[in-house]
């Protein structure tokens, strides 16, 4: 994934500023955020919330309803908006939210943006945002983030050092496991494994076909049996 070099952000002594970048939608969980924001005196004094994305007015109308309810004013709707202009707002972030319930993707560019970025990530605990290293994201209880996105940007107030630090971390991580070279040598290491499978696979499929004409099941003792011998001729581990 291309890096935007997002440069070094604010000083330690300004506002938090936090932000969710895409599309607004429920699964975003932007009301969890405000709602986390609202719950906290140090937060609402302190943080700043920016919701980088195109908005429909329906949805942008359910969360200023949702500000209201929590007493939060300091939410910022860019709307749409290009790379460049992206690359410039995220200059002035401190925070990325990437959080999801439910998980509608089997994978998100906005959480790699967010990691290249050097910023502190907060995701929810599950689907392919649970699978990153717990030390290079921070996260959240899927269906009740806002409990945790409170804990943590409370935690960044008061230690700027870290918050910086796990962006860091974040950014040597995204630089290493979505970088375009390591993209292209695990797509030859797939193709190669293809290739040196393929005969076994077609045979495999192929014996499958002449044994279900016969009437025998993938249950019955002989089909197993057969498996097995395949195996060992292949040398596979059987599942």
């Amino acid at each position: 994934y291309r890096d935007l070099c997002v440069p070094a952000g604010h000083q330690p002594d300004e506002a938090l500023v936090v932000a969710t970048v895409g599309h607004v939608n429920s699964n975003k969980r932007i009301g969890e955020v405000i709602k986390a924001i609202g719950g906290s005196d140090l937060l609402r004094g302190r943080c700043c919330y920016r919701v980088i994305g195109s908005v429909e007015p329906e949805q942008q109308q359910r969360l200023e309803a949702e500000m209201r309810a929590h007493g939060v004013t300091e939410v910022d709707f860019t709307g749409w908006i290009d790379e460049e202009t992206l690359r410039d707002l995220l200059t002035g972030v401190d925070v990325i939210c990437c959080l999801r319930h439910p998980i509608l993707e089997g994978g998100s560019a906005s959480v790699i943006v967010a990691m290249l970025s050097g910023r502190a990530v907060l995701v929810s605990d599950h689907g392919v945002y649970g699978e990153l290293p717990d030390d290079v994201v921070l996260k959240c209880q899927p269906g009740d983030e806002a409990t945790d996105v409170r804990r943590h940007l409370e935690a960044f107030i008061e230690d700027r050092g870290a918050m910086w630090a796990l962006g860091e971390r974040a950014r040597t991580y995204a630089r290493q496991a979505h970088a375009p070279g390591r993209y292209a040598n695990d797509l030859m290491a797939l193709i190669d494994r293809t290739r040196s499978d393929g005969p076994a696979l077609r045979t495999s499929i192929e014996l499958g076909r002449v044994l279900a004409s016969i009437g025998l099941g993938g249950d019955d003792p002989a089909v197993r049996a057969i498996a097995r011998m395949m195996d060992a001729m292949l040398g596979r581990s059987p599942e």
